[in-house]
């Protein structure tokens, strides 16, 4: 974010499954469960190379997901820019979880109480496709839950703006962690701008996994800049 620039991010998520992904990755059936959450992502730009960031998220309902889920939970930390040079970006994040200690990565993967420090490498650039704008992500990241359920993750992101104030894009999440739980998900969202808000309508499902439930619903998300 450029210094002095805040963006706020509101986001509703309901998810809902009725299948699993076993030990070799084949589905078995489950008692259906659901979870609906709310997350406020903020980050604001404190110097022209350090973004601050900041995270609230809160389980409105569940039924029968994961014993123990802490209802909020939060975390902080700071991204720096490494690399600058157009149309590439590099940069690399540094957090650690304040409030609660479950991961709310899928409705399976076990609750660690421990805290939890995640360390994080972003590439992006801008590009053009079919003579329109858009850009490219890749995420690395690893997370550790003080030696406990740690985790590594890799996340990509691909947009294309439509036209002026339309936006498609298409989000990637994949990882394991320790106790041999695995992930994959695919989340294709369409934006549409109103000054300087954004209304984000989504769908995320999982598309592999193992020891994870095959979740799938809605994303919905209100972006803000000033």
């Amino acid at each position: 974010m450029p210094k002095g620039q805040t963006q706020l991010i509101a986001k509703y998520e309901s998810s809902k499954a009725q299948a699993a992904y076993g030990e070799d990755g084949s589905l078995v059936e489950i008692p259906h469960q659901a979870i609906q959450t709310l997350d406020l992502f903020v980050e604001h730009g404190l110097t022209p190379r350090i973004t601050l960031q900041g995270n609230l998220r809160h389980v409105i309902a569940q039924e029968n997901a994961q014993p123990g889920l802490d209802q909020t939970s939060g975390d902080i930390g700071a991204r720096l820019t490494v690399f600058k040079r157009s149309p590439w970006v590099v940069s690399v994040y540094a957090g650690a979880t304040v409030l609660g200690g479950n991961d709310k990565t899928s409705l399976f993967i076990p609750s660690s109480q421990s805290a939890s420090f995640e360390a994080r490498a972003l590439i992006g650039r801008e590009l053009m496709l079919w003579h329109r704008r858009g850009f490219a992500e890749l995420q690395f990241a690893e997370l550790s839950h003080g030696g406990r359920f740690d985790q590594r993750r890799v996340e990509s992101r691909l947009g294309l703006d439509l036209s002026p104030n339309w936006q498609v894009f298409t989000q990637t999440y994949a990882g394991e962690n320790d106790q041999g739980a695995a992930w994959s998900k695919s989340e294709l969202s369409i934006v549409r701008k109103f000054g300087k808000a954004r209304l984000q309508a989504g769908w995320r499902s999982a598309v592999a996994g193992r020891i994870t439930a095959r979740e799938s619903g809605p994303v919905l998300a209100v972006w803000y800049g000033f």
